[in-house]
Parts: C-alpha cells; sequence; structure tokens
C-alpha cells in the first residue's frame, strides 16, 4: 500500500513538473509584445548580432521570427547572410517576405560599398530563386531587394512574377537596363494609375527617347486626372521636339488647378527656349501660388528674354525671397547689380540666400569675382565664419598659383568645418597633415574631421604609411569613423576588418528602449509661417529615430529655423547643417515614401541627426535608403507654399 502511494506521488511530481514547464514556456512565448521589441531595438540600436537575436531565428511564433530577419537587415553584420538564406525557405511566408526585405537591405549596393564591398552572388541568386515564391509579397519583396543590389542578371526574371508593376518598374530604374524600356512603354496605358505613374518615371529615369509613340502618350498623359502623372508627362514633353503641340499642351498646363502642375509646366516652357513662351511666363507672374511665381521668375532668366527686364527689376523690392530669384534672374540675361564692396555680405544674402549669391558670382567672370572672394575668406567678420567652407572651394576652383597656400592656410584654420573642407580640395595630400587632422578631430571630438581626415589618407601616395595609419583608427571610438577605415582597408590593401566596425554605445537603457516600444503612433503639430502641419510619428516602425525627433522638438531644438532646402516637387528640408551632437541608426521599415511622408536626411547609413526632411512627392526609389518615420495628417494644402523664408515656429508634442 506504501509503495502504491509512493508510485502516485512520484506520477503527481512529474505532472506538476510538467505542468511547470508547460507554464514557464507559456510564459516564455507569452511575453508582453513590448518586451519583445525593446530587445531588438536595443540590438538594433547598439548593431548587436548575439545568441538572443540568433535564436529568434528558431522561435515558434512567426512573427518574432520575422521580426529577427528585420533587425538583422538593419544592422546588416556580413556574417549573417546564411541565416537570412536560410530564411527564405521557412514554410510561413510573411518570414520569408522578411527576409527578402532584409536581403535587399543588408546588401544593398549603396550600403555596401559603405565598406567597401560588392553585393554577394549568393544573396543574389537566394533572392533570383525568391522570385518564384507562390506568395505574391514575397516575391514582391525579392523583385524590390534585387533593384537595390542592382543586379542586372535579374533581369528580365523580375519582369515575370506577381508583383506589383509599380514595385517591378522601380527595380528596373534601379537595375538601370534600358532593355527594360519596351517592357516599360507597353504598361504606360494601364487602367491603374499608380502603374501609369510608375511607368511615365521609369522612363524618364531611364532615358527613353521621347519621340513617336511616346510623344503622343506623354501628350494624352497631360489629361489625366492625376496630378503626379500629369507632372511625368510634362517633363517628358520638356525632353521632345518642341513642336507646336507641344508648345500649346505646355502653355495649357501652365493653367493647370494644381500648382505642383503649373510649377512643372513652367520649367518646361523655360526649356524649350522659344520666345512665344515669354508672355505665358508673364501671366503667371501674378499666380496666387508663391513658388509658382518663383518658377516663373527662374522660367524668365532661363529663357533669356530681355524683354523680361523691366517685369525682373520691379520684383526687386518685393518679399526677401522673390527679390534675390529677381536678381538672380537679371544676372542670367547678363544683367548685373554692383559687387558687394570689400569683405562685406549684404544682409538680404544671409542665410538662405547665400546660395543665391554664389550663383551670382559665378555667373560673373572670374576676373571679376575672385578677388571678392578673397576678400570675403580674409574678412574677420562672424557673419561670414560659417560660410567660408563655401568661399574656400569656390576659390580653390578659381586660383592655381596660390593654390597650395591657401589649402595650408584653410587646414591649420580655427574653424574645423574649414579644415575639413580643405583636406577634401588635396588631391594628394601628406599623410603627416592626414594625422595631424586625425588627431585634432579625436582632440576636439569631431568625427567629420576625423572622417574627412581618412578620405584624404586614401588619396595618399604613402601606402604602407597610409595602411599603418589606417590600421590604427579601427580602434576610433566612433562606429561612423571605424566603418570608413574598413571600407578603405578593404579598397586599398583588399584587407577585411568587418569585425573591427562593431558596436555602439548608447545611452538608452532596457526601460528606455521598453518605453519607446511601448509608444503607438503619436500626432505631432508643426506651426510654420505658412500654416499649421500635422504629422502621425510611426513609433511602431522607426521608434528610435520618432523618439529622437520628440526628444529634439520638446527641447526646442526646431524653434525658429526655415526650411533650409525646398525643391518644389522633390522635398522640403529643415534641422540645420549640423547635427544635434549625435548621430541614430537608420530604419529603414516597409513604409512608402508618399507626399507628406516624413523622413530622416542622412550622407550615408546611420548618420542622421537633427535634419528631416517632408517628400512633395511620392519618391519610390527613397524606399529603403532613409528613414521612413512619420505622415503628415493634415496640411496637404500648406506643402506647395512652402519656400525657403517659411520657418518653424514651434513643434508641439503632446
Amino acid at each position: 500500500m506504501i509503495e502504491l502511494v509512493r508510485r502516485h506521488e512520484v506520477k503527481y511530481l512529474g505532472v506538476c513538473m510538467l505542468l511547470l514547464l508547460v507554464a514557464v514556456g507559456w510564459l516564455v512565448l507569452t511575453r508582453p509584445p513590448h518586451l519583445i521589441e525593446a530587445d531588438f531595438l536595443q540590438r538594433e540600436d547598439r548593431r548587436v548580432v548575439d545568441s538572443w537575436l540568433l535564436e529568434q531565428l528558431n522561435n515558434p511564433i512567426a512573427e518574432h521570427r520575422a521580426r529577427a530577419c528585420l533587425a538583422l537587415g538593419r544592422i546588416g553584420s556580413p556574417d549573417t547572410l546564411s541565416v537570412l538564406i536560410k530564411a527564405l525557405r521557412e514554410p510561413i511566408p510573411h518570414v520569408r517576405a522578411a527576409a527578402a526585405f532584409a536581403l535587399g537591405e543588408m546588401e544593398d549596393r549603396d550600403t555596401a560599398a559603405e565598406t567597401g564591398r560588392e553585393p554577394r552572388e549568393e544573396a543574389a541568386n537566394a533572392l533570383i530563386e525568391a522570385l518564384r515564391d507562390p506568395e505574391r509579397t514575397v516575391a514582391e519583396h525579392a523583385v524590390e531587394a534585387l533593384g537595390k543590389l542592382r543586379w542586372e542578371a535579374a533581369y528580365p526574371r523580375i519582369t515575370q512574377t506577381p508583383a506589383p508593376l509599380s514595385v517591378t518598374m522601380t527595380a528596373l530604374v534601379r537595375l538601370g537596363n534600358r532593355d527594360a524600356l519596351p517592357w516599360i512603354v507597353a504598361r504606360r496605358r494601364s487602367d491603374n494609375q499608380e502603374t501609369r505613374w510608375t511607368a511615365a518615371r521609369a522612363l524618364l529615369d531611364l532615358g527613353a527617347d521621347v519621340d513617336g509613340e511616346i510623344r503622343r502618350s506623354f501628350l494624352n498623359l497631360t489629361r489625366d486626372l492625376n496630378p503626379w502623372i500629369r507632372i511625368a508627362a510634362i517633363r517628358g514633353l520638356a525632353r521632345a521636339e518642341h513642336s507646336e503641340e507641344v508648345l500649346e499642351t505646355l502653355a495649357r498646363m501652365s493653367n493647370d488647378p494644381d500648382a505642383k502642375v503649373r510649377m512643372e509646366a513652367l520649367n518646361s516652357l523655360a526649356s524649350t527656349r522659344n520666345p512665344r513662351v515669354f508672355q505665358i511666363l508673364v501671366k503667371t507672374l501674378g499666380d496666387r501660388n508663391e513658388n509658382v511665381r518663383l518658377a516663373a521668375v527662374d522660367a524668365l532668366g532661363f529663357l533669356g528674354d530681355p524683354r523680361a527686364r523691366p517685369l525682373l527689376e520691379s520684383l526687386l523690392g518685393e518679399g526677401p525671397v522673390l527679390s534675390l530669384r529677381a536678381e538672380l534672374a537679371l544676372a542670367r540675361l547678363g544683367l548685373f547689380g554692383p559687387l558687394p564692396g570689400e569683405g562685406v555680405l549684404p544682409p538680404r544674402y544671409a542665410g538662405p540666400g547665400f546660395p543665391v549669391f554664389i550663383e551670382l558670382l559665378r555667373l560673373r567672370s572670374s576676373d571679376q569675382v575672385t578677388p571678392s572672394f578673397m576678400s570675403l575668406w580674409r574678412s574677420p567678420s562672424e557673419d561670414l565664419s560659417a560660410l567660408k567652407p563655401d568661399i574656400l572651394r569656390e576659390l580653390a576652383s578659381r586660383i592655381s598659383s596660390s593654390n597650395d597656400d591657401l589649402i595650408a592656410q584653410a587646414l591649420d584654420h580655427s574653424d574645423a568645418n574649414v579644415a575639413r573642407s580643405a583636406l577634401e580640395l588635396v588631391a594628394e595630400p601628406r599623410l603627416a597633415t592626414c594625422r595631424a587632422s586625425y588627431t585634432r578631430g579625436l582632440e576636439g571630438d569631431d568625427a567629420g574631421l576625423r572622417l574627412a581626415a581618412l578620405d584624404a589618407a586614401a588619396r595618399s601616395v604613402s601606402r604602407n604609411e597610409t595602411h599603418a595609419f589606417l590600421l590604427g583608427t579601427l580602434e576610433d571610438p566612433e562606429r561612423l569613423v571605424r566603418k570608413r577605415a574598413v571600407r578603405h582597408l578593404r579598397i586599398l590593401f583588399g584587407e577585411s576588418h568587418d569585425e573591427k566596425i562593431g558596436t555602439v554605445q548608447v545611452d538608452y537603457d532596457s526601460n528606455d528602449y521598453q518605453s519607446f516600444a511601448r509608444s503607438r503612433s503619436r500626432l505631432i503639430r508643426i506651426e510654420t509661417s505658412v500654416g499649421l502641419l500635422e504629422l502621425r510619428l510611426d513609433y511602431p516602425n522607426a521608434a528610435l529615430t520618432a523618439e529622437n525627433f520628440v526628444r529634439l522638438a520638446r527641447a526646442g531644438y526646431y524653434d525658429g529655423q526655415r526650411f533650409s532646402e525646398v525643391l518644389p516637387g522633390k522635398y522640403a528640408k529643415a534641422g540645420g547643417p549640423a547635427a544635434p551632437d549625435h548621430t541614430i541608426r537608420t530604419e529603414i521599415n516597409y513604409e512608402l515614401f508618399l507626399r507628406g511622408s516624413l523622413a530622416m536626411a542622412e550622407p550615408e547609413k546611420d548618420s542622421a541627426g537633427g535634419q528631416f526632411f517632408i517628400c512633395l512627392v511620392p519618391q519610390p526609389l527613397w524606399e529603403g535608403r532613409y528613414t521612413n518615420f512619420g505622415r503628415l495628417t493634415s496640411g496637404d494644402d500648406l506643402l506647395d507654399h512652402i519656400t525657403p523664408e517659411t520657418r518653424i515656429l514651434r513643434i508641439v508634442v503632446p
């Protein structure tokens, strides 16, 4: 009897242990989603691939496996290529799709070039195999990825998949293969407006000859209901023979109800150089949209018709942007104002007016403007300090006899930005100069100067010394600098030092990442001098970037800043020329770049800081290049009114 009881006790104990293990497993598998996401964010932010992250590829929950693929693609460690290729054979479609997307991100030709690599054949072959996947989403991401790799051998395979035609044509543009033009031409009459727009853009991006049937197609597309299609058609007609029909069509489009279309029509009319368009341009000087008026002023300058002189002169007393552009248009007609006094920058050229000032001087003969640039270079005025790098570049392009003395002076300049520009201008620098600049960058905690020193060293003729110098910089405290050193060592000496790129020291702790991961979309208001823009920050897809933006906004970083660069028909950028003493990682995601998309500006991956831009048109070629972290929800009508004079009054974050 006692033995029976004991046997039952053992059974009960075994059952209890089993239930306990099941409970523990259940708790692990049902861990709150924000904690799992926080773990991914922390590893992405530090650029760490560890055992935990790799284990997630075997997690029973498919969403975790897909998220692990995305994390590996963002981190971009070349050593994880094989595990992503393996994930392409997953039984769950959206995991395979995530693996294809991640391979495109890791092996993107531009991303690989940042460390001196080329996209690897095994990645391309795996993606080509994925083109046959029965799931449309998998094929779509494989097509997109092969476009990023610019893998020309993938054509025409990528034209034979169930992927959306817009995705396929964007990939073909990335491949740059003109053999695809007939395939694209055949799809320009699609019933789908996105396909029509993408086809029109693809024809232009691939340099199609706008004649015959294509010319007739663009003429027809100017009557499309979609403004983006009309804009693409107008750009195409600017490349066509300027027949009577083309001129009449462009004249009609200058009265289009959409301001974006009117701007594009004016640009195309100016490119015809036909005196008959003069009256059309004059009429649009009274347009209700300032950017259209600016386009009309620019067009009058490019048209080169002397009849524009009195009209342009009458605008010199108008608003700051309009008067500057009128002055530039007059200069293109050969009508120049007086040169500024020695070492003086007239106040109207300060800030956003300085690029106009540079262009005004460029239009003059070199013997006239070189003394002006030299006097500005020598001026002790504080107002000119931020402009010295641009002034130096202009001088270096104009003088030769004293160029070496000028560069030597600039290399020792107290402003590190000037020294950095000087390094970029030296064709074959002495390695001692590179070492000195690098040391100065270390002492001043200036990663930009150190990067310039490495790039200059790569141009040095002292190969042995350069090799030793670059090896030493692999221990630099800044990851971007280490990555640049790895790039030069691979290109110059065929050596691989990827393991030296390493991780990044971050200021956030586990609780911070959990807070970011718990955050959902957040509405913000950007109060500008032209009106209120309301946007939704996308924490679920770009939590680190959204949080960086929120912290800068709350600190008043953007208050009072102008939209420093506005290209109508492309983007409006703000945030100042310099990063706010830190950089953040790139968070490529699945979101499309549409009109109103909010993204970070960065010269290379993981180098964003404070500059952001708002897309003024859809930009499919920017997908996979910049971090898309928000979307305009209100104020679309204001986007076409943003100019370089538009100020951010404040950003309100609830």
